[in-house]
């Protein structure tokens, strides 16, 4: 696949409103000079981040799900005194979580709302960006476009005491009637272009007189809370906070969507039954005073199965093709596919003749695919990079080999780490997929990529040991046994 591919792709995936099946997306790429079987759109569909799998093989896009839902925020005293408010994480799951939130067009009473920067102080900056979860609030603060990163870097120790942010003035808003307190009603007018209409809700809680909106929100509250209990019993921790949310919503539209809804950020502040939870090197929203497990009713059947999921991805097409194009690059000989085998598939793994047979043909089919478009000077952008990332990730592969091979409980593991070495795979064969299907962005974003990468190598130092002991040790009980 390549970029264009990605383009043809979002203009159907970012736009469609109804329901489909793969085969209707598949007849659309078709049309598009871009043939792919059923299975193949179908795996590809399950994979993206912007579509939800429905009943009766159906799927519906995150534009399909979400234009037209109501949510809501309430602007803070600080926001307020300065006359403008940031977007933090508010919009969660509804915008388009790859737009920056300064790019979106919100519009009251048919007329576009001015942007403008605003400066809060840190504590609040914080409070309004929670939802992106531990590791990933700071960094989503620095890529806003006002925020100067040197007001971070200056600090010696921890971190500065107001940031200013990206913004949009609450002038039309105050000369619509807003008042502190007052909510701001949002819907999703167009999921690609990041359009948000909005209308001010009034807050009735100025006066003794309690209104049915009054009785209404409370029983939101009541009701997000009882939703999110069953949503973490049903999907676990899922993808991330954002998959959390947007999958609590999509499941409960007719409960949550609502004329008098509150908010997740504002309900998280308040509730004394869920709260942010470590879950590897991020956070879930989860039961208080509870770890994440890495195994739970969500799962538990499915890794009876594969105890390892992620094991299986040292045969995907993207996988393989990054390790061959490393190898073409440094000019290593690849008469035999052998060389490729010993380099992708860690030494702990047992293949039985036959299968180690049906691997070679296919490394050997991947490097003729390869060599015929392979084009040294054309690579030379990604290959230091693919090099640092492979390297890693051949690294973290064989502690997940070992684990897969142990034939151990799972559950008998250190949980966090073991949640932690899943995250670096997900993460790390990201990089790999990028690097594959979009290797323009892929060369834009390599520094941050390499970043990321040097950062998940020093974790790994630490949660290396406690899981190898971990596995020694159940290892020889069970000889024991």
């Amino acid at each position: 696949m390549t970029d264009s591919i990605y383009e043809i792709s979002a203009a159907f995936l970012r736009n469609k409103l109804e329901p489909f099946t793969a085969q209707e997306f598949q007849t659309y790429l078709k049309k598009n000079k871009i043939k792919l079987s059923l299975d193949e759109v179908a795996t590809a569909l399950s994979a993206t981040d912007c579509v939800f799998p429905l009943i009766n093989q159906q799927f519906i896009t995150y534009a399909g799900a979400f234009t037209g839902r109501c949510f809501s925020f309430k602007p803070t005293r600080e926001e307020v005194d300065a006359g403008a408010f940031t977007i933090g994480h508010r919009f969660i799951p509804f915008f388009d979580q790859g737009t920056h939130t300064s790019n979106a067009v919100i519009i009251l009473n048919d007329k576009k709302v001015p942007k403008c920067p605003v400066t809060l102080s840190m504590n609040t900056t914080l409070d309004l960006f929670a939802l992106y979860g531990e590791g990933y609030c700071i960094p989503t603060i620095l890529d806003d476009p006002v925020c100067d990163p040197f007001s971070f870097s200056s600090v010696q120790y921890g971190l500065p005491k107001e940031v200013t942010l990206s913004g949009f003035s609450l002038e039309p808003y105050f000369q619509a009637g807003f008042e502190y307190g007052d909510r701001i009603l949002c819907q999703i007018g167009d999921w690609d272009k990041g359009v948000v209409f909005t209308k001010i809700k009034k807050e009735t809680h100025k006066t003794l007189k309690i209104s049915f909106a009054d009785v209404a929100n409370e029983e939101w509250y009541s009701t997000f809370e009882e939703c999110m209990l069953d949503q973490i019993e049903l999907h676990g921790p899922a993808s991330s906070i954002q998959k959390q949310l947007a999958l609590l919503f999509l499941e409960n539209q007719g409960k949550l969507c609502t004329e008098n809804c509150g908010s997740a950020g504002d309900f998280l502040m308040h509730t004394t039954k869920l709260g942010f939870s470590a879950y590897g090197i991020e956070s879930r929203i989860w039961r208080l005073n509870e770890d994440v497990p890495y195994i739970g009713s969500w799962n538990r059947e499915e890794l009876k199965a594969a105890p390892m999921p992620s094991i299986m991805l040292l045969s995907a097409d993207h996988i393989l093709d990054s390790y061959i194009k490393d190898m073409l690059y440094k000019g290593e000989k690849l008469d035999f596919a052998e060389n490729l085998f010993h380099k992708v598939y860690p030494s702990v793994l047992k293949f039985e003749d036959f299968e180690a047979h049906f691997v070679m043909l296919h490394l050997e089919k991947r490097i003729d695919i390869v060599k015929k478009t392979f084009n040294r000077f054309n690579d030379f952008p990604l290959a230091k990079g693919r090099h640092s990332i492979l390297l890693f990730f051949s690294r973290i592969m064989m502690s997940v080999a070992k684990i897969s091979v142990a034939e151990i409980d799972l559950e008998d593991l250190p949980q966090q780490e073991l949640i932690t070495l899943t995250q670096m795979v997900d993460h790390t064969q990201a990089f790999l997929e990028e690097l594959e299907m979009a290797p323009a962005m892929a060369a834009e974003e390599m520094d941050d990529m390499i970043t990321s990468l040097n950062g998940m190598s020093d974790t790994f130092d630490m949660i290396e040991i406690p899981l190898i002991n971990s596995l020694r040790k159940k290892g020889k009980k069970k000889k024991d046994l």
